[in-house]
């Protein structure tokens, strides 16, 4: 009976050595894609408004942040923009559109 309860045990130790020995830790850095996003609308009036962004995720290529608007839905940067030309330590900046 002993004989069979130390060739489990070595039959489990062989299996972990087997299994520990052949996982990997991955490497690869997962970043998401470079996302902004505007949060609220402040001192609206009937010609600017300070618009708050925040940035979701700065991904690589990221040259400026700011506001893209139109009257239309789905502005891109080639309708009218507003860069943030300040230095923000956190991830939210305002811009006032003209």
């Amino acid at each position: 009976m002993k004989i069979m309860s130390k060739y489990r045990l070595l039959a489990i130790l062989v299996t972990a050595t087997i299994f520990f020995a052949t996982c990997t830790k991955e490497t690869s850095n997962v970043r998401l894609p470079a996302t902004m996003a505007t949060s609220q609308t402040l001192n609206i009036k009937s010609d600017a408004a300070t618009v708050v962004g925040f940035v979701v995720a700065q991904g690589d290529g990221v040259v400026e942040k700011g506001i893209c608007y139109n009257t239309s839905p789905a502005p891109t940067t080639a309708n009218n923009k507003v860069a943030y030309a300040g230095t923000a330590a956190t991830a939210t900046f305002n811009v006032t559109l003209p």
